[in-house]
């Protein structure tokens, strides 16, 4: 078969070359066109199967037409909205829940623990005044206030003790080990 194929090609060859003017014989450029086509129509062909294959295997999305997939796209995006603002107030409700649960089981004993912080602090103050008349706050935000607020001076030891350095030298190391070496043996 190959051999019957080699000799045809031959022979084509031949023909041309016989023709000075360059022109095709009409049986060949026939032949030629049809090759051609029959190619171009099976590679198309198989393209076709191979994208339905594809899409019914699921690699693939089918074609489907722009309007469609815009529908789609609302439709998850409202879908998304829709549970975004179910879940907002699924939470709003927990945290209402959970509030109400502190304020039942817990606020009674965070009542009576911030009642005896006070009632601590100014017995202390009552205390720390030899019989005069000690200074109260007019409110519980301002006794808070004042409680809250750490005083001057540690704040000046604190500074003081930073000053040292952020990093210890390998002097100072060797310093603290004899330091703690002194401690344990007194």
């Amino acid at each position: 078969a190959m051999m019957v194929k080699e000799l045809r090609e031959d022979e084509q060859r031949r023909a041309l070359e016989g023709n000075e003017e360059g022109e095709m014989d009409t049986e060949i450029a026939a032949s030629n066109m049809q090759r051609l086509f029959r190619g171009f129509s099976s590679r198309r062909m198989a393209n076709r199967e191979r994208d339905a294959e594809l899409v019914f295997v699921g690699m693939k999305p089918p074609a489907t037409e722009e309007d469609v997939l815009e529908a789609e796209l609302a439709d998850a995006y409202q879908k998304r909205k829709h549970a975004q603002h179910e879940h907002k107030e699924e939470y709003a409700k927990a945290l209402e829940d959970i509030t109400d649960k502190v304020r039942e089981e817990e606020g009674p004993e965070m009542r009576e623990s911030l009642r005896e912080e006070r009632t601590t602090w100014i017995t202390a103050r009552i205390e720390g005044t030899d019989g005069r008349a000690p200074e109260f706050p007019e409110t519980l935000a301002q006794f808070y206030k004042d409680k809250e607020a750490p005083p001057a001076e540690a704040k000046e030891g604190e500074a003081k003790e930073d000053d040292g350095g952020g990093k210890k030298k390998k002097g100072d190391k060797k310093k603290d080990k004899k330091d703690k070496k002194d401690k344990k043996d007194k």
